[in-house]
């Protein structure tokens, strides 16, 4: 079994096996490891996820003062079939790879905020090829990686109109690298029913059986994109419409999804001081294979240094205060369509 130890060393180090598996670390034979080790993952993260999000409320001076509006950046990695350039080769794949260790370190020094959203077909290319360039992540992999940074969340995204994946399978997947689970729904259709928003409702159940039940959705789009909202705030959906606030709804939106940074800062002016207003820069997977990729980021980085009426926040950080500074005060905004 010494190859499944390599495995499991480089997707999960043992100190994580030690906290993650309730029946211990060198369960590795188990068939009911990988799910054990996932719910006790959910189970645990949400408090320690909250007790930062606290923590940055309350002891983050960017948060002293209300500020305009919550910032991240935001990204998504699509299938194969949409991305044929990406995976074309592990030397075409490892560039993206190596930009995204990049930008996340470029994240950290600028205090910015960053979720990213990796496709079935970009945690596969990182268990066949990544270990090639793990030098880069210290030796673990990507995913692992970048859920250590401070300013940075992973999280899984998937297409479920193509019928190839749920998100469900999706997550368990990517909790398979030892990530732990920020229950964050990476996107998905703004319309009531399957594959859309509503899904997500009572949990959803992979085709293994594992059922996972995220808290958080961001990025709520229209079929196809043909017209998504521009919408800003946190609200609760409710199951008639996606733009109506039930306060008993399990599913919390966080709002601003398909922004760049010249679009919010032509909009800070008009935002509502006494809402909280969010926003997302969505950076698009094509510029991941681009050779000026990083150079655009430090151009955005120059654009907002300086710029104290933004506070920069993952969605879980945005979502934690919304629930302890603004008491769950619904502050959904539409400004038109994209």
């Amino acid at each position: 079994m010494g190859w499944l130890r390599q495995l499991l060393d480089f997707m999960v180090p043992e100190e994580r096996l030690e906290l993650s598996s309730p029946r211990g670390a060198g369960d590795f034979e188990s068939a009911n490891f990988w799910y054990n080790a996932k719910d006790f993952r959910q189970l645990t993260n949400k408090c320690v996820m909250s007790m930062g999000a606290l923590a940055l409320l309350f002891s983050d001076p960017a948060h002293a003062a209300q500020p305009a509006a919550y910032l991240t950046y935001v990204l998504h990695t699509e299938s194969r079939l949409d991305s044929p350039v990406m995976y074309a080769s592990p030397e075409a794949w490892a560039q993206t790879r190596h930009n995204i260790v990049a930008w996340a370190r470029l994240v950290e020094a600028e205090g910015q905020a960053l979720d990213l959203f990796f496709s079935p077909d970009y945690m596969e290319a990182e268990r066949e090829w990544g270990r090639d360039y793990a030098q880069e992540t210290g030796g673990t992999n990507l995913f692992l990686w970048l859920d250590r940074l401070p300013h940075v969340e992973v999280g899984a995204h998937v297409d479920e109109a193509d019928g190839q994946w749920l998100y469900a399978d999706a997550q368990e997947i990517l909790l398979g690298f030892g990530v732990r689970d920020h229950g964050i729904v990476g996107g998905t259709f703004c319309i009531p029913g399957p594959a859309g928003y509503t899904e997500f409702w009572s949990g959803q159940t992979s085709s293994s059986g594992w059922t996972w039940r995220p808290t958080i959705i961001h990025g709520l789009a229209s079929p196809g994109h043909v017209c998504d909202l521009r919408d800003s705030g946190v609200w609760r959906p409710s199951l008639d419409s996606a733009w109506m606030n039930d306060p008993s709804g399990p599913l919390v939106a966080v709002g601003g999804h398909r922004n760049t940074t010249e679009t919010i800062m032509g909009e800070l002016g008009a935002c509502d001081p006494a809402r909280l207003n969010t926003f997302s820069v969505q950076i698009f997977q094509a510029a991941l294979s681009e050779p000026d990729f990083l150079a655009g980021r430090r151009r955005e980085a120059g654009m907002w240094a300086g710029r104290q009426e933004v506070a920069w926040a993952t969605l879980t950080e945005v979502a934690a205060v919304w629930r302890a500074q603004y008491l769950e005060e619904p502050s959904l905004v539409v400004r038109g369509a994209w």
